[in-house]
């Protein structure tokens, strides 16, 4: 880094004392040592460089940022709760690094993107402090040289620590902070990474190597230490594996059910055990007393018997060809006679005489009188037999109701894959 001395030293009987150079000496090296501090790593991951034009600080979930917020085609910064925090490189000047700190603290849609895109996501400060949203689909860079030039390129120096934009006549210093790479399709946003210097800038091709003590750190170690990362969490997995087998085989004892949506043997799903199907149109049935386990029954449909038809009414009505006579005969046995006697008096009133009881010519003494009781016997009781005629035969019509058809007894239901462990 270029550097000019803040405090020339003068030491004359008109200028500096030893004292006083001294003390300037220690400053002026203090300065540099800071500028060297703040420049370490080139904004890497380590040291006082990942300062340096980068997000600070913001809303953390998971272990990752998660300050930002698609929605549809938009993406939202959010620092009301957690305000987030940006440091702007600006190179520097004669008393070390310049950098600006600026802090969101509102809610804010700050960008609409294009669809089916990948879009860089920057952050920029005015001269005056004010910040504003902007995006490009046109990769920034991070590295010491300059690039080709290319409209709406960006590039952060990692020797002069300042973001450069051509403008399509020259590259321009500007500050600005790559914030998250997004990605859309026709509608929504699909995906949010954060940017993260130190990590390799926006894109592996940006990393050229590194020096760590005297070894040469190069994209093909880089891909080794991924490879063998991999290989070291497939190995956790292998290893984790019969445990997770055997949590799911105690889940999953011989007689379990396992229920799905999916028609994937619970086999083939879990690697263990012996599945059968479970009959179509079967549903499960707590057991107890009245039905054992493994038991089954039950129908979809059912005709009511006589015995299970509530008591009910018919209506009917019968026609006029009813309407009938009876006759009959009365037979001659019924014939029989009445016993009586005739009384009659005197002239005085005084005497009875018994007169004559049979029906011949009624002969009486000198004295008559106009009137006569008759006393009948009760001997006379009789029946009559009367025979009547058949002619008078008819029906009466009742209607009937009903189809007599079975009728649905199935609960409402969700149709599933049902499998029982059987070995």
């Amino acid at each position: 880094m270029a550097y000019k001395e803040k405090y020339p030293l003068d030491i004359t009987p008109q200028g500096d004392t030893v004292q006083d150079s001294i003390r300037k000496n220690r400053d002026e090296m203090l300065n540099i040592a800071k500028g060297i501090d703040l420049k370490a790593g080139g904004g890497g991951n380590s040291g006082g460089g990942v300062l340096r034009n980068r997000v600070l600080s913001g809303k953390v979930g998971n272990g990752e940022y998660s300050f930002l917020i698609g929605d549809n085609l938009s993406v939202i910064i959010d620092g009301s709760q957690t305000p987030v925090l940006l440091s702007f490189a600006d190179g520097y000047d004669d008393n070390g690094s310049v950098d600006y700190v600026s802090t969101i603290t509102s809610k804010t849609s700050a960008w609409s993107l294009p669809a089916r895109s990948t879009s860089y996501l920057y952050v920029e400060r005015s001269a005056t402090g004010a910040l504003s949203y902007g995006s490009t689909t046109v990769e920034p860079l991070r590295q010491p040289n300059t690039p080709k030039a290319e409209i709406d390129k960006m590039y952060y120096n990692t020797i002069a620590d300042k973001m450069y934009l051509y403008n399509g006549v020259q590259w321009k210093s500007v500050q600005r902070i790559i914030v998250a790479i997004v990605v859309t399709d026709s509608t929504s946003v699909k995906s949010i990474k954060y940017y993260r210097p130190g990590f390799g800038g926006i894109l592996d091709k940006a990393i050229k190597g590194a020096n760590i003590d005297d070894e040469q750190i190069e994209s093909r170690h880089l891909a080794k230490s991924i490879n063998d990362l991999f290989a070291a969490v497939k190995k956790d997995i292998e290893d984790l594996k019969p445990k997770i087998d055997s949590v799911l085989s105690k889940a999953y004892p011989v007689g379990a059910i396992y229920c799905s949506t999916m028609k994937t043997n619970p086999h083939d799903l879990f690697g263990f055990g012996t599945w059968e199907y479970i009959e179509q149109g079967r549903v499960l049935l707590s057991q107890g007393d009245k039905y054992s386990a493994g038991s089954t029954g039950g129908a979809e449909t059912h005709v009511l018997t006589t015995q299970e038809m509530p008591k009910h009414n018919h209506g009917g009505g019968t026609s006029e060809g009813g309407g009938h006579t009876h006759t009959g005969t009365a037979q001659e046995a019924g014939e029989h006679t009445h016993n009586g006697y005739l009384y009659y008096f005197n002239n005085a009133g005084t005497g009875q005489y018994k007169g004559i009881n049979y029906n011949a010519s009624l002969k009486v003494g000198p004295h008559v009188q106009s009137s006569y009781d008759v006393d009948v016997k009760t001997s006379g009781a009789h029946n009559h037999t009367i025979a009547i005629d058949s002619a008078g035969n008819h029906t009466h019509t009742i209607n009937q109701e009903g189809g007599g058809q079975a009728h649905n007894i199935m609960q409402p239901y969700l149709s599933v894959y049902m499998w029982k462990r059987v070995a």
